[in-house]
């Protein structure tokens, strides 16, 4: 494993959680890439996602959580930028959209990693949710 997309909100605790079982912190700082969930930080995620989907690179095996989450998606424009970001339906917290989420910040990551080291294009990286 090469890098992990993560959410900030609660990244403390599993950090915390995997000092205590020993990783040393300068190998979770390199391991972890922190991606905020607003417009600015989801954008150029969302877009890579995007691009994979029209060009029929992403296959989940039909999957029905992931289905579910896709089904519950929603994009939507951000006020201040026209960036875009991934919403569920309003009032409808039974509704959840995390793998879709995991999903577009894994793809982002995978583009900007490819964009830093070439070589990861012809090593088959897969996007893992």
């Amino acid at each position: 494993m090469r890098s992990i997309a993560y959410d900030p909100y609660n990244f403390e605790a599993l950090k915390a959680i995997l000092s205590d079982r020993g990783m040393p912190e300068d190998e979770i700082e390199a391991l972890f890439f922190r991606v905020t969930q607003g417009p600015d930080g989801m954008g150029p995620h969302i877009g890579e996602l995007q691009a994979q989907l029209l060009d029929g690179n992403i296959r989940h095996g039909g999957h029905p959580v992931l289905e579910w989450n896709a089904k519950n998606a929603i994009l939507i424009r951000g006020r201040v930028s026209d960036k875009y970001m991934l919403a569920k339906p309003k009032n409808q917290d039974h509704k959840r959209i995390d793998g879709m989420v995991a999903l577009a910040m894994a793809a982002g990551r995978r583009a900007m990693m490819i964009a830093e080291e070439p070589q990861f294009v012809d090593a088959g990286m897969l996007i893992a949710v």
